[in-house]
């Protein structure tokens, strides 16, 4: 059955090829989430905030499998997979200088690019006219290479055992391995073992290196995504070409939000994704997104909204709101739609979470590398502090009583799941609460205590102020596949020394943290442009032109996955000497599909209410019943 599920989405996925439908996005999975699928891993970002970028399609996800983990010489530790190899070496090989070459039979020799050259009977040897080593190959290729671009030269083979020996004898030490496109792995003195059963990234960066990466050692992986599941779609006259690849796990685990895609010029690019948490017309609000990829064609801007969860998602208006500043100015909203422009921002000097570990390779920038708990870790400790701590030091100028925190911080892929679960937990009253949660009402205020109390998306920022902490602001959260940069003001009047400190404690699971700044200036007032659609569609070709324009109750609705419309503004005048950037401003809400069939879970939900920070542990629950709920198909497929 799994195979046969598997051959329809692959048809499926081909017919609309050719048909020639799509747009891309970049979405954030935790590790175990690849599993689903071996050819969509765009990037994988470390624990410690490294971000490898990986050659197209080469990056697979193994669940577990048993190979040969050492250190090189470089002290660097890999782990090869048995799978890969077609040699193992149990004797270190010996390579001979340069200065002996002269008389030596060379029977192999390692290239720069780590590749294994081996000889014919009776070896290559050194021609002196052309200064180089010569003979032919095993395939019978005549070759030659200059000795001193050679990484070894060598006159005998090392020995070898096969691999179900060396899985008899899991003590013999192995000192060089040889995959199946004769890439060497040479081991230190010490030599390589055999382990089994290792969750493994194996595939090549974007520069061709071959890795191997232990899964518990990444934090997330990005994926690139392109939906192929929908109709020709035909926007002004440009059709949308396929630019990704097809990833459903990355869906499986996201729960809210219309996606937005901006068109680029060649194409639609997922660029934001407002509304997240809205899940009742009682919660609609209205959020700003930077567009970072839209460009101006024919003096339009392109955008496309889609519906990719299941979900009914409701638009009351789309606007875009244009912002011309000067070209050394980094310009960003408040919670209040308000744009301020700052000149001069001064980034954390140190930061570090509640081991000490550092976290300055993900904040140092707004760049898309983000901080998050390390949900393998966590969800399989029970008895830890549900909370992190992390503290974030930057500079302080003296006399300053005010300060502007520039921030990137936003909901995790899980923390945007557990909305859905946390509903679910009603059972069949989940619809009726839902509709109850109106301004003022009592669910809607103990919604919302409950939510500050536990700091599930809205978030506690603390400053140092002598020896005290005291509250300044509090962080709202966003995504979770896009996080934007909000400003907030925070007083500092009583801020001590030239550091200014800052604490945060969130929920494990359920936070992002991209980018912390600050800056001292009172910032430039900075005008925007409200730009309202000059056209909009629905996938039906049916005008929605109205029902965007205001926010009067007349909305777009999108009722299933898969749901589009094109909208499209026309590009004002840009101000001479100035950069600009562009924002979608989107009001609405959107209602979660619910399953109508399963019990309700009154005696978690009073647990969670009870239990500060029970809601943390019920996350780690459900993500360990999510890996599991994997593992199970994987072994499913594999089995059929």
């Amino acid at each position: 059955m799994a195979r046969q599920m598997f051959a329809g989405f692959v048809l499926v996925a081909f017919v609309n090829f050719l048909m020639g439908c799509s747009s891309t996005s970049v979405e954030k999975i935790p590790p175990q989430g690849a599993q689903g699928s071996t050819e969509t891993i765009a990037d994988l970002v470390l624990v410690d905030g490294t971000m490898i970028k990986c050659r197209p399609r080469s990056m697979k996800f193994y669940p577990s499998r048993p190979g040969i983990r050492g250190k090189l010489v470089t002290n660097q530790v890999v782990f090869v997979p048995l799978e890969s190899l077609r040699q193992c070496r149990i004797s270190p090989p010996k390579s001979i200088a340069v200065s002996d070459i002269d008389t030596a039979h060379i029977v192999e020799v390692v290239l720069g690019s780590y590749l294994l050259v081996s000889f014919q009977e009776p070896g290559a040897r050194f021609d002196r006219q052309t200064a180089k080593i010569a003979g032919k190959t095993v395939d019978g290729h005549a070759v030659s290479y200059k000795p001193e671009l050679l990484k070894s030269i060598r006159s005998k083979r090392p020995d070898t055992i096969s691999m179900s020996d060396l899985e008899l004898h899991q003590e013999q030490p192995v000192y060089e391995v040889v995959n199946a496109n004769n890439l060497v792995v040479t081991f230190d003195s010490a030599g390589g073992y055999l382990e089994q059963n290792r969750a493994m990234f194996s595939g090549t960066d974007e520069w061709g290196k071959i890795l191997e990466i232990p899964a518990d050692s990444v934090l997330y992986v990005e994926v690139t995504k392109s939906d192929p599941a929908k109709a020709v779609l035909i926007t002004l006259g440009v059709v949308v070409g396929i630019a990704a690849i097809v990833l459903l796990i990355a869906l499986a685990s996201k729960q809210s939000c219309p996606f937005v895609y901006s068109f680029d010029g060649q194409h639609f690019v997922f660029d934001a994704e407002p509304l997240g948490g809205a899940i009742s017309p009682g919660l609609a609000r209205t959020d700003i997104s930077r567009l970072d990829h839209v460009q101006p064609v024919d003096g339009e801007y392109r955008l496309l909204v889609r519906n990719e969860v299941p979900e009914t998602q409701h638009i009351d208006k789309m606007n875009l709101l244009v912002v011309d500043h000067p070209p050394n100015a980094s310009v960003y909203p408040d919670l209040e739609g308000k744009f301020h422009g700052f000149r001069n921002i001064y980034g954390a000097t140190a930061a570090t979470d509640e081991k000490g570990m550092s976290l300055m390779k993900f904040l140092h920038a707004s760049d898309n590398i983000s901080w998050q708990t390390h949900l393998p870790s966590a969800s399989k400790v029970t008895n830890d502090p549900v909370r992190h701590t992390l503290t974030i030091t930057l500079p302080k100028q003296a006399g300053t009583k005010k300060a502007w925190l520039i921030t990137n911080i936003g909901t995790s892929t899980w923390g945007s799941n557990m909305i859905r679960k946390t509903v679910e937990y009603r059972g069949n009253s989940a619809e009726a609460w839902l509709k109850s949660l109106t301004p003022g009402s009592q669910s809607f205020v103990q919604m919302a205590q409950y939510i500050e109390k536990e700091e599930l998306y809205q978030l506690k920022a603390w400053v140092k102020e002598g020896e005290s902490w005291n509250q300044e602001s509090v962080i709202s959260g966003q995504g979770p596949f896009i996080s934007e940069d909000r400003v907030y003001p925070i007083d500092v009047s009583n801020v001590v020394g030239d550091s200014l400190v800052l604490r945060f404690n969130p929920p494990k699971g359920f936070w992002t943290f991209d980018y912390i700044g600050v800056s001292y200036e009172e910032p430039l007032t900075v005008p925007a442009v409200t730009v309202g659609p000059m056209r909009a569609q629905d996938q039906h070709e049916n005008s929605i032109l109205d029902s965007l324009k205001n926010a009067d109750g007349r909305d777009y609705v999108m009722p299933e996955v898969g749901d589009w419309a094109s909208v499209s503004f026309l590009v004002p005048g840009q101000v001479d000497g100035t950069a600009r950037s562009v924002y979608l401003e989107t009001s609405g809400y959107y209602e979660l599909h619910l399953p109508k069939d399963k019990p309700d879970q009154l005696a978690r939900l009073y647990s969670m209410a009870l239990h500060p920070g029970e809601i943390v542990k019920i996350a780690m629950e459900e993500f360990r019943s999510w890996q599991s709920e994997l593992q199970a198909g994987q072994n499913q497929f594999q089995a059929e």
